[in-house]
């Protein structure tokens, strides 16, 4: 699955949320979850492809962070990313373009309909550690120029999307790293240096 995955240390037995963000099985929405426990601390996986499935994570696994509304929208933002845009490959333009349209969601839906698009899941891994936690967001897709969405962009103000990115970085995390192509993304809140704040 993915790197420091250990099979024999998985315990699947209640880390997946059910509908209420509470612990539970994972048949209400289908979400795959895995956990091993490693040196430097436990890591657990979840599978997620839609849009309702990233609304049911975000805000489970917000409530793990000291302030979980907000962990909760920066996870929610970058979740969404990995889907529409990674796994379902929509652009910047075409999502403003469909949102100024009022077609979005039934775009987003259309897609995940489609048999292309049927097993293909994105991942978000989670390890706490001593210091805090991190989030690592993987999707399939081809990647893309990160670097340009990192901060508030004056031209892109007006858009009805094209922040989240910025917003995730500069409001959320200690710490966000975008890796290789840009189809994973790691987003680190650091404890010790928010209880300082």
């Amino acid at each position: 699955m993915t790197d420091g995955y250990d099979p024999d240390g998985c315990n699947l037995d209640g880390c997946n949320p059910d509908r209420d963000g509470q612990d539970g099985g994972s048949a209400d929405l289908g979400v795959n979850c895995s956990t091993a426990s490693r040196r430097d601390g436990t890591v657990t996986e979840f599978q997620f492809r839609t849009p309702d499935e990233v609304n049911l994570l975000a805000r489970w696994l917000g409530g793990l962070c000291p302030d979980p509304s907000e962990a909760e929208g920066g996870l929610a933002e970058l979740m969404l990313n990995a889907v529409e845009h990674g796994n379902l490959g929509i652009d910047y333009t075409e999502k403003k373009n469909l949102v100024q349209a009022g077609h979005f969601e039934a775009e987003v839906a259309r897609r995940l309909a489609l048999p292309a698009n049927a097993e293909r899941f994105a991942e978000i891994r989670v390890r706490r550690h001593a210091g805090g936690i991190d989030f690592v967001i993987r999707d399939r897709g081809e990647g893309f120029d990160w670097s340009r969405y990192l901060d508030f962009d004056p031209s892109r103000l007006a858009d009805p999307t094209g922040r989240g990115i910025a917003m995730a970085r500069q409001l959320v995390f200690s710490e966000l790293e975008y890796r290789g192509c840009g189809n994973e993304v790691r987003a680190s809140l650091y404890f010790d240096t928010m209880a300082a704040a």
